[in-house]
């Protein structure tokens, strides 16, 4: 039996309750193949794992994202979720991807995706507007198909976020469009604009824009008043949005991440800073081949055998890295290592 077929009864069981075209989506067009899942060798144990890229200082680096991680209901509470992601993990870390991100469906799974070295990176500004707050809409902006270029263009002007090719932004529209969401563009140029995913509001709730990427303020107003106009009544918009910037007492804990491959994120910060001198002494429970001591000058990262008597500038376990890179600026100036939040993470699935 093929992974994928392994994985649909998997699925099936655990996600009795979910609507019967939310389930076909995933089989019929989510996940086309094996690569898009892992299964433990009982069949008893699974997740969707699918890879897209990640720009880092610049750079664009494989990340593996993490989703509907579930067990059969009958066989919970035996470790075999636990066994699957140490494995997982460590096969990635052999291909050299450098991080892996999920979001825990439930507050009280970060404390369980602690134990295998991710870390609360990812927040969301969350911002409420009454039901009466007209967004302008101004005259040097026009509503846009949405697409992927333009995700594409704000995402990499921003860094530290996910690149999507066209096949995964479709997918996402998609799937936002089972719930009749909205996915609305616009924009002042081919690259500066703004996209928001949002939620068709159930009846007597608010309107929840689930994602607003933009590189341009203008064009952010602008989607927000389109997305006014295309739901009838005045209801309160709620938006989650870029938390870079914000004010702290506004974030909300989103996706987690971790390094997965310290060799390939180490190399790739050390080619964007040339001129960044540090040694990292690493620890990682899961990972074996993370631990070690990495030499980052001249550009080049290099594994290094620890002299007797020597210390490191810095000595990490795996998930205090990931918090660092991860983290505002001045975190980062702190330890020596450059360092920014990422972006909100929406990914199909």
């Amino acid at each position: 039996m093929k992974d994928i077929d392994r994985y649909r009864n998997i699925f099936n069981e655990s996600y009795r309750r979910m609507r019967a075209s939310r389930s076909r989506w995933f089989f019929d067009s989510l996940l086309a193949s094996d690569a898009d899942v892992r299964v433990d060798s009982e069949g008893l144990a699974g997740m969707i794992a699918r890879t897209y890229s990640f720009a880092f200082h610049g750079r664009e680096l494989p990340l593996l994202n993490i989703s509907r991680a579930t067990t059969l209901p009958g066989h919970r509470g035996k470790g075999l979720m636990s066994a699957l992601m140490r494995r997982v993990l460590s096969e990635e870390a052999e291909k050299e991807t450098a991080f892996a991100s999920l979001t825990p469906p439930a507050r009280r799974l970060y404390f369980f995706f602690d134990r295998f070295g991710f870390a609360t990176t990812v927040y969301i500004s969350e911002v409420r507007f009454t039901a009466i707050h007209q967004f302008p809409s101004p005259h040097s902006v026009t509503g846009l198909e949405p697409d992927a270029a333009l995700l594409r263009a704000i995402a990499r002007g921003r860094d530290m976020s996910t690149i999507l090719t066209d096949s995964d932004f479709c997918l996402l529209c998609s799937q936002i469009g089972l719930d009749g969401g909205h996915v609305i563009a616009a924009g002042e140029s081919s690259d500066a604009g703004a996209i928001l995913f949002a939620s068709h509001p159930e009846s007597g709730e608010g309107i929840s824009v689930h994602a607003l990427f933009d590189n341009s303020k203008d064009s952010a107003e602008a989607v927000l008043a389109a997305l006014r106009t295309e739901i009838p009544g005045n209801l309160p918009v709620t938006v989650r949005c870029d938390a870079e910037n914000s004010p702290r007492p506004r974030l909300r804990a989103g996706a987690m991440m971790r390094v997965v491959s310290a060799e390939t994120v180490l190399s790739a910060l050390a080619q964007a800073h040339p001129g960044l001198r540090v040694s990292v002494a690493l620890r990682d429970p899961v990972i074996e081949a993370n631990n070690a001591l990495f030499s980052i000058r001249e550009g080049i990262c290099e594994r290094r055998v620890a002299r007797p008597g020597s210390r490191p500038d810095l000595d990490l376990s795996v998930d205090t890295l990931t918090r660092i890179l991860f983290s505002e600026p001045h975190v980062g100036e702190i330890f020596g290592l450059p360092s920014r939040r990422p972006a909100p993470l929406i990914l199909p699935g």
